[in-house]
């Protein structure tokens, strides 16, 4: 069963209310406990209410509201936002203590602040002048029948290309890229007392115009890199040039040959045999970046660090059109060969395409996380080489909108980027590692790596018919880069008319008889131009104990056997520095021409071509010279 427990009736209830009560004090240690307690909550009522508060957006509001509580408006190193987190938590703590201050935003601010952002992102227009209503016809009536033809093209060749199979594509691949293996430096050249900021080859390649941070323009002959012509009216440093596209070329007359862009805010155009500028174009507001023919050479485009890029008309000196739509600095410009885009850059990490047959922006170029200093347009018509101060070269495909590859090019900010001009089979890249790059043009791969600077490569051009490569550095230097097989000299005697024809050399004097070029000579003799001119550095023989130069280590003449004096006879040719040994032996009297080769690193060897029967060794002069130092 259950059992109950039942109080008794005659027992009472108990009542501890008359029970006396010892309330004992709380150790410091608890008390301490409970303080904190108390804080943290404190703390926490605190955030809720600064969550919850209401605060202006705008800084000057900001400040206007720090005014009205008597708080000071900016502390050392605090910025809007702290500025803002400080307003709110004085509010929350003001209303903790039971002073409520109500904040009174403006019935406007984010309608108003709505309506900038739309207006920011609205497609608008900007009344334009006549001359530029009928640039844009030309310039459509131009590229149109242009890009037909490049289409076409492209259209028969990917036609052809798919009935080969991939192993024949890739193998006529190999063999188109294989020559630029052979790229190397060729020359060498002092270009100014100020270092180097900008280069180009013009079209005909018989110039190399290069512009220095002095603010000249040096003009130098291809290939013998001599000078030309000095030209100096900028007042600050010249930062871009860019050749009339039909200079050189039959039928061209014009005036204007050249153009530089400085950063003395103007455009200069130039002829080539003048020292004085034809016209300057001054309407930019900041400095000049570069500059850009457009492929008609009627119209010229200049980018300048005012946030704008203007199109000129060449013939009348007149600005056209004065182009925004950066929110940086624009810097790099470059046109499409059929002559319907143009692309240009700023210092936010953006470019812009334009079609200049509408005036509208044809595309963004974004991708890039630092600034974007050059660009420029593959001859296939979409492609898009942009280069940037985070040290990559993106690609960008014009039709599809987006990026199509991105090369992780150099080490250090990349300068320059080019399209080879011709058909686009590799891409330059110039950078300020010092160095420069050719890449496959369709798979992007790295083909070959041209070092030779010691400072930073500000500039890199390609000539039209893709024989030359020009650089220019910040050493002071511009280089001129080209095939080895082109640049290997070869240098015959032609036979004379007169079989008895001698050659009577100074005893006395260390270098023989030289003429205006730096060249030995004799008494004639027909002189063979080598295929490149380097500095010319003539081998003297002499069968005589030689004199010591006080730059060369002496030389041991060796002599077998005494033998009879043959005809004298000086074989010319150029020698490249450094040369590491020469072996020269004379030829006898009889034999045929010698042939001077320059071999690799630096060796000149000389080669006989001896049809009859050779002389006896006994019979032959022979001198060895090792460690040969070049001045």
């Amino acid at each position: 069963g259950k059992t109950t427990d039942k109080m008794p009736q005659d027992e009472k209830p108990v009542s501890f209310n008359n029970l006396p009560v010892e309330t004992l004090a709380l150790s410091a240690e608890s008390q301490g406990s409970v303080e904190r307690r108390q804080n943290l909550l404190k703390q926490l009522d605190l955030k809720k209410k600064e969550r919850s508060m209401v605060v202006p957006t705008s800084d000057p509001e900001v400040k206007k509201k720090f005014r009205e509580l008597g708080e000071p408006i900016c502390l050392f190193g605090e910025g809007p936002y702290e500025r803002r987190q400080r307003l709110r938590q004085l509010l929350a703590q003001l209303e903790a203590i039971g002073h409520k201050v109500e904040i009174k935003m403006a019935p406007t601010q984010t309608a108003a602040a709505a309506e900038q952002d739309d207006d920011g992102d609205e497609l608008y227009f900007t009344p334009g002048i006549k001359e530029l209503k009928l640039a844009r016809m030309t310039m459509a009536a131009y590229s149109i029948p242009r890009a037909k033809a490049r289409v076409k093209a492209q259209q028969e060749r990917y036609a052809a290309d798919y009935k080969k199979s991939r192993t024949t594509r890739d193998s006529e691949r190999a063999k188109l890229l294989q020559p630029l293996q052979q790229f190397t430096s060729c020359a060498s050249q002092v270009g100014s007392d100020r270092p180097l900021a900008c280069c180009a080859i013009s079209p005909n390649s018989a110039y190399v115009a290069t512009g220095c941070f002095g603010g000249g323009v040096t003009l130098w002959n291809i290939p013998s890199c001599e000078e030309h012509q000095k030209y100096r009216e900028h007042v600050d440093r010249v930062t871009g040039v860019a050749w009339h596209p039909h200079f050189g070329m039959d039928g061209y007359d014009g005036d204007v040959h050249f153009a530089s862009a400085s950063a003395d805010q103007t455009v200069k155009l130039w002829k080539t045999d003048s020292t004085t500028a034809l016209t300057t174009l001054g309407q930019h507001t900041g400095r000049v970046a570069k500059v850009a023919f457009h492929p008609c050479g009627d119209y010229l485009g200049s980018t300048s660090y005012d946030h704008t890029w203007r199109l000129w008309d060449v013939e009348r000196s007149l600005c056209l059109l004065e182009q925004e739509g950066h929110k940086r600095e624009v810097h790099g410009i470059a046109f499409q060969p059929d002559g319907a885009l143009a692309a240009t850059t700023d210092l936010s990490g953006l470019g812009r395409v334009w079609d200049l047959r509408t005036g509208r922006s044809a595309m963004i170029l974004e991708g890039h996380h630092q600034q974007v200093v050059t660009v420029s347009f593959s001859p296939n018509g979409f492609h898009v080489a942009t280069g940037a101060a985070d040290n990559t070269c993106k690609i960008f495909d014009v039709r599809k909108h987006k990026v199509f590859y991105t090369i992780a090019a150099h080490n250090k900010a990349i300068s320059s980027v080019m399209f080879e001009p011709t058909n686009g089979s590799y891409l330059l890249t110039a950078s300020l590692d010092s160095t420069l790059k050719l890449w496959d043009g369709t798979r992007f791969r790295l083909l070959k790596t041209l070092q030779g600077h010691a400072g930073l490569v500000f500039d890199a051009h390609i000539a039209s018919d893709s024989e030359y490569i020009v650089s220019a550095s910040y050493d002071k230097l511009w280089k001129l880069w080209s095939k080895e097989d082109e640049i290997e000299i070869t240098t015959k005697k032609e036979e004379p008319s007169d079989a008895n024809v001698k050659t009577e050399p100074d005893t006395d004097s260390k270098e023989g008889v030289k003429d205006s070029n730096n060249t030995t000579t004799t008494t004639n003799t027909t002189t063979t131009k080598p295929a490149f001119p380097f500095p010319a550095l003539p081998t003297i023989i002499k069968r005589e104990q030689p004199q010591t130069h006080p730059h060369h280590t002496p030389v041991a003449v060796k002599q077998e056997e005494p033998a009879p004096q043959p005809k004298d006879e000086v074989v010319r040719g150029t020698a490249r520095p450094k040369a590491k040994a020469i072996k020269f032996e004379d030829p006898e009297p009889d034999a045929p021409d010698a042939e001077v080769v320059v071999m690799d690193e630096g060796t000149t060897s000389v080669k006989e071509e001896d049809e009859g029967t050779a002389a006896p060794p006994a019979k032959r002069a022979k001198v060895e010279t090792q460690n040969i130092p070049m001045d």
